[in-house]
């Protein structure tokens, strides 16, 4: 995780640079972009390499992964409000980011998906 506190406006940027990048790159995944210090970037590492999490952690001073609620997060994700999967997870409806993840590598459906995630709005109340 960083050492420095992003601001919101700071984690949408680099989601956004992030997620272009893999709209741009389908077959990679997002410890590859070459913006991460450890690739060479000038951005320290994430957590769950999202700077939304990231953010997310901050601002709850959580010290783990707080995807399943993602009450912190400062995007509006489609399926009631969390990036990754309804915390009742059934089986129909998957997120956008679990989409991505499982879909074919140099796809255009996955192309298409990192252009949804890159793009989604901001929450005005965080």
């Amino acid at each position: 995780m960083s050492n420095t506190k992003l601001t919101k406006e700071e984690a949408i940027r680099l989601h956004r640079e992030l997620w272009d990048w893999l709209s741009k790159n389908p077959d990679k995944h997002k410890g590859e972009w070459p913006g991460w210090e450890y690739n060479g970037g000038c951005n320290e590492a994430a957590w769950q390499d999202c700077f939304c999490c990231e953010f997310a952690n901050d601002v709850t001073d959580e010290d783990g992964c707080v995807c399943k609620d993602c009450e912190s997060c400062p995007l509006v994700w489609p399926i009631t409000g969390v990036c990754c999967e309804p915390e009742e997870y059934d089986g129909e409806d998957e997120g956008l980011f679990t989409q991505w993840a499982r879909s074919d590598a140099d796809s255009k459906e996955r192309t298409a998906l990192a252009e949804q995630i890159r793009d989604l709005p901001v929450r005005e109340d965080i």
